[in-house]
């Protein structure tokens, strides 16, 4: 049990370390050519939320994703924040069928 505490922070510093590498990798790319966006990047490109990094072939999201982007950690519980901090309905897991709430998402990662 102690290995998993150990273990799991660290696997989500190499995940985010690993995204935000391939990111600045992506952006320098796109600054090489000429026109300075390639037309597939610009299809391709969506708004960011902000409890989810992206990479390449992976996307890390949840409550802890969020904490970590924020430069506010207090904002997150607060219910008059600001729409930058997000809403709580993002990190919410709900029933598939009945559409209830069923738990929190506090690390995802999707393939």
């Amino acid at each position: 049990m102690k290995k998993l505490f150990v273990a799991l922070p660290a696997l989500f510093a190499t995940a985010v370390i690993h995204a935000q590498n391939t990111g600045a990798i992506d952006r320098s790319i796109q600054t090489l050519r000429p026109g300075g966006v390639s037309p597939q990047s610009a299809i391709i490109e969506q708004s960011q939320k902000p409890n989810e990094i992206r990479g390449r072939h992976t996307t890390y999201s949840g409550i802890a994703v969020q904490l970590f982007k924020t430069d506010r950690p207090l904002q997150l519980i607060n219910p008059a924040a600001p729409a930058r901090y997000g809403s709580a309905e993002q990190n919410i897991v709900r029933d598939p069928i009945k559409g209830k709430p069923v738990g929190f998402k506090l690390f995802s990662i999707e393939f």
